[in-house]
């Protein structure tokens, strides 16, 4: 579970900007909604983060710091030795030019641990993204900090329950443009590796270059190979009221083709033949479905874009309550549809809004002064009162 992010120098976030998903601890939980990771800590945290905000007014560089974190640990140690780090620091005037910094705290079960714990991971680019100049992971066991490592260039100090000795010759492995954690895992490294699996847990269709489909194939390769997520599949698309009965998977020539099949109508009908927000959900449910799963954190642009939005409350109710995510996953979003204000309190509200130097300023509904439970967020947002929100000339 996500817990907090900071970003500094970050695509449109120029000065340090945090994304503080901790709730108040006098904060009331009427629906038993909010989840605490941790059962020896009262810390307490949303299981659903919803960012509203104009356009391009910086939603998707939030989701985009959050997914390159999650990519540069798991994937940097493919990287070819002269690619470049997959990020851009801040372009405005005024721009320094200086360190791209991103730091996460994140909570989560490794080894074979009952208890999830905390950890504080943190990384810094210079702007022509060629290295890593610092890297920097602590955890909190029994809820006090421990160093697992510190990098400074390529120079690595670990701690003792990071397990790296000084003449370990793994240490040669890592390149400027690699993080610690996805090269030791290439080689079995404990720690790194329980992370790295901890990591492929998240599931999102964001990346550098913003919001990135899942192809169709990609999709029916996972309902073949999950037949409960598809029994799943079948039992939402038919709640969608939609005329469709049933999905079905069929091997041609080609490769797997989905095939809808309508009341009414003689025949199934082919995935390219049906209609958009039908095609969305297709695609959009096995990263959903997969994190109520597993207990994982889905980060997803534009989720209203795919999900009719009638749909979308159930789908925010199955991450709320207990009984459909008895796993505590997650799922942090981007949305315009601002009904869906309805369906949160005010600690699941994010709001990004820029400036006229083109500055993305990120806070939290529950930091504005004045919303209590009974408030109608929905009126008050389109109002202006909160911000974020397009000026129409």
């Amino acid at each position: 579970m996500i817990r907090k992010l900071t970003i500094e120098n970050f695509f449109s976030i120029a000065e340090k900007q945090t994304f503080d998903l901790e709730i108040a601890r006098n904060a009331t939980d009427p629906d038993g909604r909010f989840a605490t990771p941790i059962s020896s800590s009262d810390q307490r945290f949303p299981k659903i983060a919803v960012i509203f905000g104009a356009n391009a007014s910086g939603k998707t560089n939030l989701l985009r710091g959050i997914a390159f974190l999650g990519e540069f640990v798991r994937e940097s140690a493919q990287y070819s030795p002269d690619q470049l780090i997959p990020l851009l620091s801040f372009m405005g005037k005024t721009s320094s030019k200086g360190l791209t910094k991103l730091s996460a705290e994140i909570d989560g079960a490794l080894f074979d641990w009952k208890e999830r714990v905390r950890f504080e991971y943190s990384i810094e680019v210079p702007a022509d993204g060629k290295r890593v100049s610092r890297e920097n992971l602590r955890y909190y066991p029994k809820g006090r900090p421990r160093k697992l490592f510190e990098r400074i260039g390529n120079e690595v100090s670990a701690g003792a329950d990071f397990k790296l000795s000084m003449r370990d010759p793994i240490r040669g492995k890592i390149r400027d443009n690699t993080s610690v954690i996805s090269v030791l895992a290439q080689f079995n490294h404990e720690f790194s590796s329980a992370i790295w699996r901890s990591l492929s847990a998240t599931q999102t269709n964001v990346n550098w270059a913003g919001k990135q489909e899942m192809p169709p194939v990609t999709a029916n390769e996972f309902y073949e190979k999950s037949p409960d997520a598809f029994e799943r599949l079948n039992a939402e698309i038919r709640k969608m009221d939609l005329g469709i009965e049933s999905v079905t998977l069929q091997r041609e020539r080609d490769g797997t083709q989905a095939m809808f099949h309508h009341r009414g109508i003689d025949g199934p009908i082919s995935y390219v033949f049906e209609s958009h927000g039908t095609r969305r959900f297709y695609l959009a449910f096995p990263k959903l479905d997969y994190v109520l799963a597993t207990g994982g954190v889905a980060v997803l642009d534009e989720l209203d874009n795919d999900i009719h939005p009638l749909l979308l409350p159930e789908i925010i109710r199955q991450f709320q309550q207990q009984k459909t995510n008895p796993n505590g996953a997650q799922l942090i979003m981007s949305c315009h549809n601002a009904t869906l204000l309805d369906h949160l309190t005010k600690e699941e509200v994010y709001f990004t809004e820029k400036d006229a130097s083109g500055r993305t300023e990120i806070y939290g509904l529950k930091d504005v002064h004045g919303v209590r439970r009974d408030t109608n967020i929905y009126a008050k947002y389109l109002a202006g009162v909160y911000g974020a929100v397009p000026r129409v000339a």
